[in-house]
């Protein structure tokens, strides 16, 4: 398999290397189309430390970013498979960051489970505690080919985590 790059799109063509792998980037943003796989999650992360390091975020903004776009694809890959269709946008304005995934799975949604996200009995269930902790906003809107969640992520201190 092909090295997957993540390249500017507004000084070269997007990079389509890889079939099922499609992606467009700008200074502050990204979109791409993939097929889940490890090293497509891989190259996913890199794009959001370039993109990221491009308009100006902190290293822990970065990381947020980061666990909410694996959260969320983690969670495409245990309801849809391997090589589920997806499309991740990443917007990154002065005060928040815009995570967007699309999944084809509209029937599922993601639900918080009554366990805390601090059982260790329990290996899934953290992904919405997550978004409650680093996202001021999070939606699900069904689409006619699958499901959006979209998340808002504010720049600066993150909210006190509660289990409660």
């Amino acid at each position: 398999m092909n090295t997957i790059r993540c390249v500017d799109s507004a000084t070269s063509a997007p990079d389509t290397t890889d079939p099922g792998y499609y992606l467009v980037t700008g200074s502050n943003f990204f979109t791409l189309h993939m097929s889940t796989s490890q090293q497509r999650l891989r190259a996913l992360r890199r794009c959001v430390a370039k993109v990221a390091t491009r308009a100006g975020t902190d290293p822990d903004h970065t990381d947020h970013i980061n666990l909410v776009v694996t959260e969320l694809i983690g969670n495409v890959v245990r309801q849809c498979g391997d090589s589920a269709p997806v499309i991740v946008r990443v917007a990154i304005a002065p005060d928040h960051t815009e995570v967007d995934v699309h999944d084809p799975l509209a029937t599922t949604i993601p639900r918080k489970r009554r366990h805390s996200p601090d059982n260790t009995d329990h290996e899934t269930g953290r992904g919405l505690w997550i978004l409650d902790a680093l996202a001021s906003d999070w939606t699900i809107t069904r689409t006619p080919f699958g499901k959006w969640i979209s998340c808002r992520l504010p720049r600066g201190p993150v909210a006190e985590f509660s289990t409660s």
